[in-house]
């Protein structure tokens, strides 16, 4: 039942109660429950995976008892059923705080009624929550895909955790959009910190909403909203102890950088500039700036030491195990190369819905590398072709034309803010290194724009500071509409849950809108589905390619049928089956080219039963109905 999925979310509830009476921040202490809340998926979903208890039962009666655990602590706490008046509000205020919930709200919706679709979610990141649950473990298994193993899964911890309460995946999107949520909170929480007014503050948090990457992610099962939101508390915390050098607030930032790492390595990659920088701003003495540091290093090691381990188990170089899944990482990075993917990276984000538009900046990128004597597709800089700017609403590709120029445009007026407080220069220092770092690391691809989303939440609260204190506030408030205009237009019509157009998402059934980035499979993937479920056979195998779609087929298939994957090359096939031995009945083979009348698997015979190249499904010789 989707009730008891709500268990989380009360707990994180409970928790910041907690957390405000014991003296901190309606705002901080959201985000620390955000933090403690994650690290209790992580500790929960290790623990019970070493004894394969990853079911309804044992998570119902882990959240059940924190459920009862936070509301006993409460209870012993005076004023718990105290609440304090909300502030007064100006009538700017209510606009600002009305557009941004207009905007929670309907991507809500649309995350909510849409199922999860995109390309990475039917590959990935669905599919092996989907084996997880199967196996009741997070232990490796037999794949033909490797990023069902290797990827760091925090965001899909989470999604696991909902997917067993609840039965099905109907809160899957959820996930990114609590943090989208979470980072907009936050990120007004920081210009509070750097002295922001409340209009400015919510400014700064309708900045991030009206993201166009980030509209599009906060109704999916992408992770770049997740890296964001803990990005966002990680910057936060370092703030208050730069500020405020107590013992919380190393826990806390620690909790958060180990969170992040483990959600994508990008989250290691843009937390070490916030800490590092910070222990430099910070005035607290030299044994809590150590304890700080270590407590970081030792908290991402703690969250993915278990994942950690598991790597190993395919390939004892752990950085060799990853790049099993992908390898976008710059090697041997030089000034032109970092320059290269500079000019790249900037110019993506700056893709407009104009062919001339883009077509010229396109030139003027190439030209460059020219003049510097670098190919615009050098290998080692780059991880996909061809190098083109395209304006396409999609969670893969969108670009933030508009805020990109505002950051360019602040970019500018930074120098001429008249009083640079320590709070405003350290952040400024925390967005340049991290895109400085991005540039030097990671290889240019077509679908770069949302590895982006994380900087740009970061540099919102920072740009509409350095606005308000450079220009009127009339021209910001009026930069702000102009933004939130803007992103009506990826809000309607996103490319695969669409509101409006004869692509909207009511036109079609929840199994449909399953298809919508492959919609040309849908009705194949029935019809194979429909037939070996009517043969009655519970146990089907899939013998598919490295980026083929996985998810579909849990989905379509009868419920409780076990699906695993067979004909497997490399490291994964020397793992064994979680849950025993597999003698499939049926095997949906969609390797191209495999079309032959019968083959084997795991030692027994089959034959052609239906289907093409392409898509050919196989009959165990001996099975009957």
């Amino acid at each position: 039942m989707i009730v008891f999925a709500f268990l989380p979310f009360i707990f994180t509830l409970l928790v910041w109660r907690w957390m405000v009476l014991r003296g901190l921040g309606a705002r901080e202490g959201l985000l620390a429950a955000y933090v403690v809340s994650g690290g209790l998926v992580v500790l929960s979903t290790e623990i019970l995976s070493l004894f394969r208890g990853l079911d309804f039962f044992f998570l119902l009666t882990f959240w059940s008892l924190l459920v009862v655990a936070i509301s006993a602590l409460l209870s012993r706490l005076p004023g718990a059923l105290t609440w304090s008046r909300l502030p007064e509000l100006s009538v700017l205020d209510k606009i600002l705080l009305g557009l941004s919930a207009f905007l929670v709200v309907v991507i809500g919706f649309i995350g909510l009624y849409a199922p999860p679709n995109t390309w990475d979610s039917m590959t990935y990141h669905m599919a092996r929550v989907g084996y997880w649950q199967q196996n009741n473990s997070v232990m490796n298994y037999p794949t033909s895909i490797m990023r069902q193993l290797v990827f760091t899964p925090f965001a899909e911890y989470v999604i696991l955790h909902l997917q067993i309460l609840s039965g099905d995946d109907r809160l899957a999107n959820m996930v990114q959009w609590s943090a989208m949520v979470v980072s907009a909170i936050g990120v007004s929480l920081i210009a509070h910190y750097l002295g922001a007014v409340r209009a400015v503050q919510i400014a700064s948090a309708l900045m991030v909403l009206t993201l166009p990457i980030g509209i599009l992610e906060g109704s999916s099962t992408q992770n770049d909203y997740v890296v964001a939101g803990l990005l966002v508390c990680v910057v936060c915390f370092v703030l208050k102890f730069v500020t405020d050098s107590k013992y919380r607030w190393i826990w806390l930032t620690a909790g958060s950088a180990g969170l992040a790492a483990f959600t994508k390595p990008l989250g290691l990659l843009y937390a070490v500039p916030v800490i590092l920088i910070g222990l430099f701003f910070s005035g607290a003495d030299l044994r809590r700036k150590f304890l700080l540091l270590l407590l970081s290093v030792l908290a991402v090691a703690a969250v993915s030491g278990a994942y950690c381990f598991r790597l190993t188990q395919v390939d004892p170089n752990m950085l060799t195990a990853m790049k099993q899944g992908a390898n976008a990482s710059m090697e041997k990075p030089g000034v032109a190369e970092v320059l290269s993917n500079m000019l790249r990276n900037t110019s993506t984000e700056l893709a407009l819905p104009l062919k001339e538009w883009n077509a010229g900046l396109e030139r003027a990128v190439i030209r460059a590398h020219q003049l510097m004597k670098i190919d615009i597709l050098e290998p080692r800089t780059t991880a996909g072709s061809p190098y083109r700017l395209w304006y396409f609403l999609d969670e893969d590709y969108m670009p933030n034309p508009w805020h990109m120029l505002l950051i360019l445009a602040a970019a500018v007026l930074f120098w001429l803010v008249p009083k640079k407080d320590p709070l405003l220069r350290f952040l400024a220092l925390v967005v340049a290194a991290q895109a400085l770092l991005f540039w030097m690391t990671n290889r240019w691809h077509p679908f770069i724009t949302r590895y982006h989303l994380p900087m740009f939440v970061m540099a919102m609260p920072l740009i509409v500071v350095i606005f308000d204190r450079t220009l009127p506030r009339k021209v910001l408030i009026g930069l702000v509409t102009l933004a939130f205009l803007a992103a009506l237009h990826p809000l309607v019509l996103n490319n695969t849950r669409r509101i409006f157009s004869e692509k909207s998402m009511f036109r079609f059934s929840r199994e449909q809108n399953y298809f919508m980035k492959h919609p040309g499979e849908y009705e194949l993937v029935g019809q194979v589905s429909q037939m070996i479920s009517g043969m009655g056979c519970r146990d089907v195998g899939l013998k598919i390619g490295a980026d083929t779609w996985d998810y579909t087929w849990r989905v379509m298939l009868a419920p409780g049928t076990r699906i695993e994957h067979v004909g497997v090359d490399g490291v994964a096939a020397g793992f064994t089956y979680p849950n025993g031995e597999f003698h499939p009945c049926f095997v949906v083979d969609m390797v191209p080219g495999d079309d032959a009348a019968s083959t084997a698997f795991n030692g027994r015979s089959f034959v052609k039963a239906a289907g093409t190249k392409g898509l050919v499904l196989y009959m165990d010789a001996q099975y009957k109905k």
